[in-house]
């Protein structure tokens, strides 16, 4: 038989140390318009190989120098001549060589003697498959063929063939046996009586294994064999056919049986991408879950600290502002008895007079008359000022608040920002923008820690002198808050990632990274949306929206 369509004569080697075996397949192969090598052992066989790269190798296992099975070794691990296939020659009896040879590389055998149109129909499906191999050989399947007739084995090859599989034929059930395994192939079609191992206990060995059970497998039976039928569907067999078979009956078989690997294939798919959506959520959930966790903690431990706080000032607090109120009412008491003696000083006698004004200077009277005040009026400031970090504190982080109640959004702007003074000192601006908003239902403490958030963000992203806007107003039934910096600005593929549990750009030890996560779950909370947008050098905008109702 010729090849078609070929331009070229394709280069087969011969590689065997029997001078009748060489003559034999050069003088098959050349009546069949192939261009023959031939090497009478492994080492010349290499050398050839190496040299002319043939498109088909034909070994045998025994030869001097080198034997067939390091040769095939050797051409494997060579990466320019790994994709060569490979027809091992090998003994009827020797199925530990014909073992090796496949765990070696190649890609079929055959045993000796052998019959000629078994070779060529070998050597002609591997060099189809070669030539497609760079076109569309990853989507063809393969299907394993047993039977130890010659010309059904033939016959099921040219039907796959034709079909668009790769087929792969072996002559008992041994050999079928160890085909599955190295070549794992998608469709396996057994007869039931082979020589070595019958088609029944090959199907239940591929069954039984977890690496090949997934195989559909056929059995091929007598029509009069019901029993090896039955037995074939036992051992786990997906269908069956009886000899004398239809060939579109094989054909409709062997699709069908695709069909539904495929439709199974597809049901696999999407229940893992089911399974791998429901682990993403799940993950999702487990983040969100371990950001609310460290957000109580530290919302606790910030509760704590602010009752501490609290405590620990408002004691001393209380007692200087209620003594500073008492100096305030003694020395107005003073005041009196000093305006009193002053408008009696033209009754005194003049050493007294004399000794008066002695003491108004030295006490210097005149600056203690209106500097006191003063003083006491800056102090009263101060502990106003305390009282109200206090307060600003307190209100920060109510955590008594389990339920949402009408809350002023400005005032707790306002609440934070006192909060912040230390960090803004004179470098920072703060211009307020604040448009009329109304009262809304709300967590109050949770939003004032999202205003603190995002606050701090802005304030650390002016490195130098800066200028932060707080812009609010109403639109669309909706309160919204805008934070506005003219800082350094956040690159998009950064504020793709802002509101991910535990993404920080910040140095280890420098923050969680929780944040903006967390700020993002309260305004969610509240049905309302946060969303930033910046550009790098000029600063950076985020705008919070909340429901009125």
């Amino acid at each position: 038989m010729l090849m078609e369509n070929v331009e070229e004569k394709l280069k087969i080697l011969v590689a065997d140390d029997s001078l009748s075996y060489r003559m034999t397949i050069q003088e098959l192969l050349e009546d069949n318009d192939y261009d023959v090598l031939v090497a009478q052992d492994g080492k010349e066989a290499l050398d050839q190989i190496i040299e002319n790269r043939p498109d088909l190798v034909i070994l045998d296992v025994i030869m001097p120098k080198m034997d067939g099975i390091k040769v095939c070794n050797h051409i494997r691990n060579n990466q320019r001549t790994s994709s060569i296939p490979i027809i091992m020659l090998t003994a009827k009896d020797d199925s530990e060589d014909k073992i090796l040879g496949l765990e070696s590389g190649a890609d079929d055998y055959l045993t000796k003697p052998f019959n000629e149109e078994e070779l060529l129909a070998k050597l002609q499906s591997l060099l189809r498959l070669r030539n497609l191999q760079g076109k569309s050989f990853s989507t063809k399947s393969v299907v394993l063929v047993a039977d130890d007739s010659l010309t059904v084995r033939m016959e099921l090859q040219d039907l796959l063939d034709e079909d668009g599989y790769k087929a792969i034929a072996v002559e008992d059930g041994q050999e079928a046996l160890e085909a599955v395994n190295r070549y794992l192939p998608d469709l396996v079609i057994l007869d039931v009586i082979m020589p070595k191992m019958d088609g029944i206990e090959v199907c239940r060995k591929v069954k039984n294994n977890p690496a090949t059970q997934q195989i559909p497998v056929v059995i091929i039976t007598s029509k009069t064999d019901i029993d090896d039928k039955i037995r074939g569907l036992n051992a786990g067999a997906d269908d069956y056919l009886f000899k004398p078979y239809n060939p579109k009956e094989f054909t409709a078989k062997v699709n069908a049986l695709f069909r539904m690997k495929k439709m199974q294939m597809e049901t696999e798919r999407n229940i893992l991408a089911r399974s791998n959506m429901e682990l993403q959520e799940v993950n999702k959930k487990l983040k969100n879950t371990q950001a609310q966790l460290v957000q109580n903690e530290k919302m606790v431990a910030l509760g704590h600290l602010v009752a501490g706080i609290a405590h620990e000032i408002n004691n001393p607090l209380s007692f200087v502002i209620s003594n500073v109120r008492i100096f305030d009412e003694v020395f107005q008491d003073y005041q009196q008895l000093f305006d009193l003696y002053h408008n009696a000083k033209d009754s005194l006698s003049s050493q007294h007079l004399q000794r008066v004004d002695e003491l108004e200077k030295q006490i210097d009277l005149a600056f203690l008359q209106t500097e006191v005040p003063r003083l006491s009026k800056d102090v009263h400031e101060g502990l106003e000022r305390i009282r109200k970090i206090v307060l600003d504190l307190r209100n920060f982080s109510r955590l008594d608040e389990a339920e949402q109640k009408r809350a002023n959004i400005i005032a707790g702007l306002e609440s934070t920002l006192n909060l912040l003074q230390h960090q803004l000192k004179n470098n920072i601006e703060v211009s307020k923008e604040y448009g009329d908003i109304p009262e809304i239902n709300c967590f109050p403490s949770q939003l004032n820690q999202v205003f603190m958030n995002v606050l701090v963000n802005a304030i650390q992203a002016i490195p130098n002198k800066g200028k932060i806007i707080i812009r609010t107003f109403q639109e669309e039934g909706m309160i919204c808050i805008q934070i506005i910096d003219n800082g350094k600005g956040i690159d998009q593929e950064t504020l793709a990632h802002i509101f991910e549990p535990f993404f920080t750009t910040k140095q280890v030890g420098d923050g969680t990274g929780l944040g903006l996560s967390i700020s993002y779950g309260i305004i969610d909370k509240h049905n309302g949306t946060i969303a930033y947008s910046s550009e790098l050098g000029k600063g950076t905008t985020c705008t919070i929206k909340i429901p009125v109702e």
